[in-house]
């Protein structure tokens, strides 16, 4: 499983930089990204993030109605 920062939650403390052994935490536009084509998912830096922010990478799962349709003929 690959990991993300939550910029929403990352203080830009740079801690987890050290954190990483392939060096895949990089610091754009005043906060820390994970690059993703780097990361090797061990998760080793999630134990260095004082603010919670490193997170897996979940991918979306998309929500799929399968109720049938109304069938007018069974209503009456």
């Amino acid at each position: 499983m690959k990991y993300k920062i939550e910029s929403d939650k990352c203080i830009a403390c740079g801690a987890c930089v050290p954190g990483c052994p392939f060096g895949a935490i990089v610091a754009e536009g005043g906060k820390y990204q994970i690059n993703s084509s780097v990361c090797s998912g061990c998760g080793i830096c999630v134990n260095f993030c004082p603010a919670g922010a490193i997170v897996e990478d979940v991918p979306a799962t998309k929500v799929v109605d399968i109720t049938p349709p109304a069938n007018p003929a069974q209503a009456a």
